[in-house]
């Protein structure tokens, strides 16, 4: 009860102390088959009713070899997620951008359509206007008596069968 570690700690006496106060952990040193002296944590308790003692122990550099292979683990965890996250978002983006061109495609061709059929009435209309200013003569240059029939062109008279005027080319 009384041994004591290479740094002093009196393991078997911390053993019973911690188990007479209810259960706990206790750290210490102990020799390791083929590694040497070791840091070791135990935990401890007393059986109810007796003066028994029951715990177990385990090295902390097989804790921490533990820690690191869970480290890598959950690292190569972490890298698939990622991953499969950048490989959803590429996956979303393209289907985005693709959607995206396809639908600016039909309304930018839709424009397009419809810009051409305008140029083609304007074109019309030009055409029109062209023909209808070539077939008519210019007022200064019509003739006086024209011109004179033209400033009196309609003149309203009245129909015998209602009191509307009804108009009729002067001639």
């Amino acid at each position: 009860m009384n041994a004591v570690d290479q740094h002093g700690h009196r393991r078997v006496q911390a053993f019973v102390e911690q188990a007479k106060a209810g259960g706990g952990f206790v750290s210490y040193y102990f020799d390791k088959p083929c590694h040497g002296v070791e840091p070791k944590l135990g935990y401890v308790e007393l059986i109810p009713g007796t003066d028994i003692l029951v715990g177990t122990a385990v090295y902390i550099d097989d804790i921490e070899a533990e820690r690191d292979v869970l480290a890598a683990k959950i690292s190569a965890q972490h890298q698939r997620f990622n991953i499969t996250i950048g490989s959803i978002f590429i996956v979303i983006l393209g289907v985005t951008l693709t959607l995206t061109l396809l639908i600016s495609n039909r309304i930018a061709k839709s424009i397009r359509k419809t810009a051409t059929q305008m140029h083609e009435a304007s074109t019309q209309v030009a055409s029109a206007a062209r023909h209808v200013s070539s077939q008519a003569t210019p007022w200064h240059r019509a003739p006086a008596s024209r011109r004179r029939r033209s400033r009196k062109h309609f003149v309203a008279q009245r129909s015998s069968r209602n009191d509307a005027p009804q108009y009729e080319k002067c001639g």
